[in-house]
């Protein structure tokens, strides 16, 4: 902060007196403030808190008498017609008290505590600049003639919220605050200090009031004083008027200008990218956060939600520190601040991303705009010590490593020529003067690590290269997903009518049943200044998995589009997260002239040549005439004219290479020597006239007739939108939202205003009332501004086109309703669409892959891609990206967007005391409804590699609807290679769920599809999945069909007692373990030890002191398919003390992997059999036989669960306990005397009860039996009441529960204290307190018990078993023991299972009997090394 703020030498000296020097004339030197003791109140006034303590700064000496600073705190009061409301936070508040001390000033400024004392005799400083900004929000809603009637007022009455002095002083910094050169009555409403200037202008001399004020304008090279007290408009105006000129700038208010102008922070240009976020604030050292609250302040909370948060710990210190202070200091200011692009609010903004690159990964606009706002500083940071500090700052906080993003990759998935020419041109677009190819414009989060366990003993390079895409969920969840979610809030300040952040706490509201955050989050209306609380659950997710009322469930992959695109020739899909919008190519007048041409020359060969070069034509940018006879037409030739016409494209390049040509140019043929040269723009050729019109000219006379004779009238080719069931006009519909200059201007479209004498064939003209529209006549701008023509533009002039379809007096409001809404709600919806097409997240995607970010530019750039017929295919993998985690912030963006449009649209919303209302469980609920969020099973570990790595186009806003996968849509496109799978379900869902590949191209954690094609390095892991891979040979060999089966049939897989790793192995099934969930395995993140260990836990420290606690004991999981449970209990080698290295396998399913003497950890497939192919009556067709003995082998554990819905006040007199042995009808609990359940038969037994009457009362008794016989392996209760709320039977039963709970985790809470369910990495789902709300699991009851029966069974008849790949059978007979079959060689070994040959040649499965023969040779070369070692 060394130096002066001004630039050095141009003031002459040192200071000069205040009362020294005239009104309005330039000081050469600085004015010093009044030198008396006291009683001088001296406002500051720049275009931030930071400068106005610069100001303060760099104040001339003396000043020592100036100690005291009122930092404006709260002010509720009234200015104009409405209520005034500015507050800061505490946290806000203080962090302004430490700029101060940071400044170290001379002398040292004392702050004035609010609520400030009645009287203040010392002199100080009052930074104005915050305040303004809310000022000025009354002051634009007012009207001109108020304003001017009671600006003097108003101004004395602002400056009078802190009144505490007779001496005022108003010091403004011109540098930083725009004072207009020639104001206007435009300028009373811009803000109070230039309406004040203007007044003096306007104003008749009467009503200029004199006021006790002084201002002091500082400029770069001079002080200008202005002494209110003094003026006389007769004397001074002359001089006055040019002060202004000295000391302004122009104007940027107009006669146009609407009554609410400026309030949109639409008005930023260029800097709509910068992300208002705040930090998520960890630091020990900063202050603790006490947020003000107003008692008016609206909240949605539940009760049980305050119940929730003051029980437990809020798992974020907040989020709010600066996010009132970007949200009220520097969005509130609409015209000023956001028109001006002021370079504090920007550095400010990077800075406060930048901290959060730790929290919540590196923002994808923090790095492009640090740049470009950085150069610009840069270059004069002799003036912007703020900003230079700031950035500094973040450079620091930017120094982490971060991944640019592959801008070629991102250019190639374009679906024709053309659209990579404009991609590349939006790259080019300026952005202050820089241009985006010249940063690293946007940063990708990278892919994680590639995973596989520390040992392996496979040579198959695929699996020893491992894969990233285990964990690129868990990635985006730990670097994204919060980051997502803040900038999902942040965008609501963007709205017209918007939302300021102003707070944002999380809290962990987790229980046994479900794991799940609340999002609390305080809302400030823009408009209102009313604020709102909203709060919402999101549920905590584990590498794309949610636990929700005792049920795992997954979030599915989707394969989900890019924003914009081409799906055919006359269609393009814009895809957000908020709707879909379809555009659409209508009907053109050159399409109609095509099909006359064709259809004249239908019957003759003597002049076209038949034959299509559509394919070879793809590759180039042409035009939709072209194109449409390259369909048909391989050439025109026409010999008399001397003509010659090619509708081949690499042909043309060929013959007509020594032709100059444009880059928007190609030469298609010749015409008596002279080439034929298409415009790809326009679609004109030189003579500027259409294709069909070149040919038809140098056809005979007849010919011309007969094609005159039959062409239909005349049709305006337009693109149109679809958005739900509305269509209107694409190039009207982006008018009625910004108007019809903007689009122009956003469009780039060459145009001019013409009067009704104008004609000029490179222009098209729309007739308006008052001028004429002449735009440059392309096919784009056809596309664009044809939908005009369906609207009597006659009847209005231009400026009518100019006001927004959301103003109620807009022309668009009735034109609409009359042409293109059937019912009024379609006007909100059309202006919701508007305002939250475009969600956060898609912004993202967008700037990724070089597209427009805002929902006009989309739309203008999809009628772009309309203007040839190219487009890829829509199985195009490339254009698809894959997400999962990422519908959480996506759903709360859409949920958010429905509440406040129907805050909106409610009568009265406005008015005081209607909150915005959001039900805290929408998120979940819409979660829930997703087509691809299912539970997940826990029977094998193949199920659960099946839903992480199955992938579909339905989903959050995909879709959703069967009949739209035609044939074409299920087809296996060869761009996904490398990607997806080959194989699909043999179902109805054949193509339309897929599954990916162990390791699919991808670019980064957002899902980004990597366009290049697989090379010859590709392994098998980048080509298969883990379905196929686990069945060495079957991909290669077996029928497609037939593979997908056997993929399907894996997730049906149970444990069984003798299964054994795969004899024939390509190494995949020793990296399994790696991508699993610890539901089945735990792998290492470091290196560490185990230092704690029981029954149920191994604790393991890591090298970074993390602790983690590996689940070892047993553990009833629900297999969703069946609905029965399994035990998936994990096995441990290691012990307390024992070391490990990354990627160790720590525990592992003691039943699905066996570990071996080389460490190596292997995926067991099932038991070795000796299997005989025969045929027999036993075999026919999929049948099987299978020996007792082999039954045995496969026997399984299977658990079911009973519970039961108990009252309070019920009396439980016993349940069953762990442990013991249940047949079915055996009573699980037994209700207590007098607890029938009727309350007559209650009291009759109650009545008669004695010693000999024992047996009817036991008789009596209610009983819940068991259905189920087997072993209780598992007893849990859960309660909603709290326990001195239970009847004392009851109360004593769950308070002994849930203390033996409580010991069981005793060993997780010596570690982690916390009150959460989810500690050291796993969750708790034992209770062991009463849950918070109405019901357990989703069922509302007072208590809840579940009972877990465990038995055994093996294989039986009717089962279904398999082989090996898709070889399954259905057992049609066992064999008993002692009978068993065997060979003549080896007849001490049982042959296990008869399997029917012919079965193996009909279902075209040739890898059985290959992999039986290999099989069988391992073993028998294993038994001839045995018999030569032992000899």
């Amino acid at each position: 902060m060394n130096g002066s703020v001004f630039v050095e030498n141009r003031f002459y000296q040192e200071a000069v007196s205040l009362n020294n020097g005239a009104n309005f004339l330039p000081i050469r030197m600085k004015l010093r403030l009044p030198e008396q003791k006291n009683d001088v109140s001296v406002y500051l006034l720049s275009d931030s808190f930071e400068y106005d303590i610069q100001l303060i700064k760099m104040m001339p000496a003396p000043k020592i008498e100036y100690k005291k600073i009122l930092i404006p705190f709260k002010v509720i009061d009234k200015l104009g017609l409405r209520p005034l409301r500015y507050m800061i936070s505490q946290n806000d508040y203080m962090k302004k008290i430490s700029y101060i001390n940071e400044q170290k000033l001379l002398p040292k400024l004392q702050p004035i505590q609010y609520p400030y004392p009645k009287t203040i005799k010392e002199n100080m400083y009052i930074p104005m600049s915050d305040f303004m900004r809310t000022t000025n929000i009354n002051i634009r809603s007012l009207s001109i003639k108020y304003v001017q009637e009671h600006i003097f007022d108003m101004f004395l009455h602002v400056l009078n919220f802190f009144n505490y002095s007779n001496t005022k002083v108003l010091l403004i910094d011109t540098t930083r605050y725009k004072i207009y050169n020639n104001p206007t009555p435009q300028n009373y409403k811009s803000d109070i200090i230039n309406a004040l200037l203007t007044a003096y202008v306007y104003n008749e001399e009467s009503s200029i009031k004199p006021l006790n004020v002084t201002l002091i304008f500082r400029t770069q090279t001079a002080d200008y004083k202005f002494d209110l007290r003094t003026f006389n408009r007769q004397r001074d105006i002359t001089k006055y008027r040019k002060l202004l000129q000295t000391i302004g700038t122009t104007s940027e208010m107009t006669s146009t200008t609407d009554e609410d102008a400026g309030e949109s922070i639409d008005s930023f240009e260029n800097k709509e990218d910068l992300d208002i976020e705040d930090s998520l604030d960890n630091n020990p050292d900063d202050i603790e956060e006490k947020t003000i609250e107003d008692e008016e302040v609206q909240t949605s909370d539940t009760e049980e939600i305050k119940e929730l948060q003051k029980s437990k710990q809020s798992t974020t210190s907040s989020i709010q520190t600066s996010i009132s202070k970007l949200s009220t200091k520097y969005n509130t200011d609409i015209t000023q601040q956001v028109k001006e692009k002021t370079s504090v609010y920007d550095a400010k903004t990077l800075d406060i991303n930048s901290r959060l690159l730790n929290k919540i990964n590196p923002s994808t606009n923090v790095l492009s705009n640090y740049r470009v706002i950085s150069n610009e500083i840069e270059q004069n940071d002799s003036n912007s010590p703020v900003e230079k500090t700031l950035l500094d700052n973040t450079a620091k906080n930017m120094a982490k490593q971060v991944a640019p993003v592959n801008v070629q990759n991102a250019n190639n998935t374009t679906s024709s020529p053309r659209e990579l020419k404009i991609r590349e041109n939006i790259g080019k677009l300026k952005l202050n003067n820089v241009s985006f190819n010249t940063l690293a414009s946007v940063t990708d989060v990278p892919l994680p690590k590639a995973v596989k366990p520390l040992h392996l003993s496979t040579t198959n390079a695929g699996a020893l290269k491992g894969s990233s895409f285990a964990t690129i969920a868990k990635e985006y969840e730990d670097k994204l997903l919060d980051r997502d979610i803040v900038t999902t809030f942040m965008n609501l300040s963007k709205l017209p009518d918007g939302f300021y952040v102003t707070d944002v706490k999380v809290t962990d509201i987790s229980d046994s049943t479900s794991l799940m955050n609340n999002w609390k989050v305080t809302l400030k209306n823009r408009q209102t200044q009313r604020q709102s609380i909203v709060n919402i659950r999101v549920p905590k997710l584990k590498n794309g998995r949610f636990y929700n009322n005792g049920i795992w469930y997954n979030i599915g992959k989707q394969d989900f589009p890019i924003p914009i695109l081409k799906i055919d020739k006359k269609k393009v899909m814009l895809t957000s997260n908020y709707n879909k919008i379809s555009v659409n190519r209508y009907d053109t007048k050159s399409l109609v002239d095509i099909g006359m041409l064709i259809k004249t020359l239908k019957d003759t060969t003597k002049y076209i040549r038949t034959g299509s070069s559509t394919s070879t034509n793809n590759a180039y940018v042409s035009t939709i005439e072209y194109d449409e006879y390259a369909k048909q037409w391989y050439s025109f030739i026409n010999k008399e004219a001397n003509c010659e016409i090619y509708f081949n494209r690499k042909q043309c390049a060929k013959l007509y290479s020594f032709v100059d040509v444009k880059p928007d140019e190609f030469c298609c043929g010749m015409i008596n020597k002279i080439p034929v040269v298409l415009n790809t723009e326009s679609g004109l050729t030189r003579k500027g006239i259409t294709l069909t019109e070149t040919m038809l000219e140098t056809l005979p006379v007849e010919y011309q007739k007969a094609f005159h004779s039959s062409k239909p009238g005349k049709m305006s080719m337009y693109s149109e939108c679809k958005l739900d069931a509305i269509k209107i006009p694409l190039g009207v519909a982006c008018c009625a939202w910004e108007g019809l200059s903007t689009v122009l201007k956003k469009g780039n479209i060459q145009h001019q205003f013409v009067d009704k004498s104008f004609s000029d064939k490179k222009y098209f003209i729309i007739p308006f009332k008052d001028k004429n529209l002449a735009i440059q006549n392309t096919i784009s701008n056809q596309l664009l501004f044809n939908g005009f023509y369906r609207i009597n533009t006659k009847a209005y002039n231009v400026s009518d086109f100019e006001t927004p379809i959301m103003d109620t007096n807009s022309l668009y409001v009735d034109i609409f309703n009359q042409m293109f809404f059937r019912q009024y709600s379609q006007l909100t919806t059309f202006i919701t669409c508007y305002e939250f097409f475009v969600d956060a997240i898609t912004s993202d995607v967008c700037l990724h892959y070089n597209l427009p970010n805002d929902i006009v530019g989309m739309l203008l750039y999809a009628s772009n891609l309309l203007a040839d017929n190219n487009c890829a295919s829509e199985n195009n993998s490339a254009l698809y990206r894959i997400r999962s985690s990422e519908i959480i912030p996506a759903i709360i963006h859409y949920r958010l967007a429905m509440a406040i449009s129907r805050y909106n649209n409610n009568v009265g919303s406005k008015v005081r005391g209607n909150p915005l209302v959001f039900n805290p469980n929408e998120v979940i609920n819409e979660l829930l409804a997703v087509p691809n969020v299912e539970p997940m099973s826990a029977l094998n570990p193949m199920s659960e590699l099946h839903v992480r790595e199955n992938i579909t186009k339905k989903g959050f806003k995909g879709v959703n609807t069967d009949r739209a996968y035609n044939l074409t849509k299920r087809t296996y496109d060869e761009t996904m290679i490398g990607k997806m799978a080959i194989s699909s379900p043999n179902n109805g869902t054949v193509g339309v769920t897929r599954q990916l590949t162990a390791n699919p191209k991808l670019e980064s954690v957002r899902g980004y599809t990597s366009p290049n094609s697989v090379g010859d390095d590709a392994t098998d892991v980048d080509l298969a999945s883990f379905s196929e891979l686990l069945t060495p040979g079957t991909v290669t060999r077996d029928d497609a069909i037939r593979t997908a089966i056997a993929t399907s049939q894996t997730s049906h897989i149970i444990s069984v007692d003798d299964a054994e790793p795969a004899m024939i192995s390509n190494g995949v099934d020793e990296i399994i373990p790696s991508y699993l969930t610890d539901e089945f395995a735990v792998t290492a993140s470091e290196d560490g030890k185990v230092i704690d260990q029981n029954d149920m836990f191994l604790i393991v420290q890591y090298k970074s002191g993390k602790k983690q606690a590996v689940p070892i004991g047993d553990k009833y999981s629900f297999n969703s398919g069946s609905g029965f449970y399994v035990n998936n209990k994990l096995r441990t080698t290691f012990k307390v003390g024992d070391t490990f290295k990354q990627n160790d396998i720590l525990a592992y399913h003691e039943k699905f992997f066996s570990k071996g003497a080389d460490n190596v950890v292997r995926m067991n497939i099932g038991p070795l059999a000796k299997v005989a192919f025969m045929g027999t009556y036993s075999t026919y067709e999929d049948a099987g036989v299978m020996t007792q003995s082999m039954s045995k082998r496969m026997t399984t554990n299977v658990t079911m669960m009973q519970d039961v819905k108990i009252k309070a006040t019920d009396d439980i007199e016993s349940v069953v306990k762990v442990g013991d042995h249940v047949e079915v009808g055996d009573p699980l609990i037994v209700f207590g005397i007098g607890d029938t359940g009727d309350k007559n038969v209650d009291n009759f037994l109650k009545a008669f009860q004695t010693n000999k009457s024992t047996n009817v009362i036991n008789n009596a008794k209610r009983v819940y039996k068991a259905t189920h016989s087997g072993k209780v392996v598992d007893v849990r209760m859960y309660t909603t009441k709290s326990l001195d709320k239970l009847s004392s039977s009851l109360y004593t039963i769950l308070d002994e529960h849930f203390k033996e709970n409580k010991k069981k985790r005793k060993i997780l809470d010596k570690y982690d204290n916390t009150t959460s369910t989810d500690k050291l990495g796993v969750v708790y789902t034992l209770p062991t307190e009463p849950i918070k709300g109405s019901s357990i699991k989703g069922r509302t009851c007072d208590v809840l018990i579940e009972i877990y029966i465990e038995h055994s069974v093996g294989v039986g008849i009717g089962d279904k078993a398999v082989c090996y790949g898709a070889s399954k059978q259905i057992i049609s007979e066992m064999i008993p023991e002692g009978e068993e079959p065997f060979s003549e060689r080896k007849p001490q070994e049982e042959i296990s299972m008869f399997v029917s040959s012919g079965s193996i040649i009909k279902r075209k499965i040739p890898s059985v009997m290959i992999i039986a023969a290999a099989n069988k040779i391992l073993i028998e070369l294993k038994d001839k090394l045995r018999e030569i070692w032992e000899k």
